[in-house]
């Protein structure tokens, strides 16, 4: 999954959901690979399928940081406010 991560950050967003494609396949009970495929769906623009991945990785760890940053960052650039700070306030408590 941190492959993943490295290609996207080159603009290899296809590659890079492939490879957490996998990452996922071995281990799909990871909170952080569900959180890095909410990630690259994020860089996608993908914002339904980025909250459906982070729900997946909040579902196996309730309190998992990352997911709730990423759920921030999705509700902020769509203008959800409210929901971006009841996601900030899970963040940081």
């Amino acid at each position: 999954h941190w492959f993943s991560l490295t290609l996207s950050a080159m603009g290899r967003s296809i590659e890079a959901l492939s490879e957490v494609q996998t990452a996922e396949q071995l281990d799909p009970r990871s909170p952080i690979i569900k959180t890095a495929f909410c990630q690259e769906y994020f860089y996608a623009r993908q914002y339904e399928q980025a909250l459906a991945k982070c729900q997946e990785a909040l579902a196996l760890n309730e309190s998992f940081v990352p997911a709730y940053k990423t759920i921030r960052w999705i509700h902020q650039i769509r203008g959800n406010y409210p929901e971006a700070m009841a996601a900030f306030r899970k963040e940081y408590s």
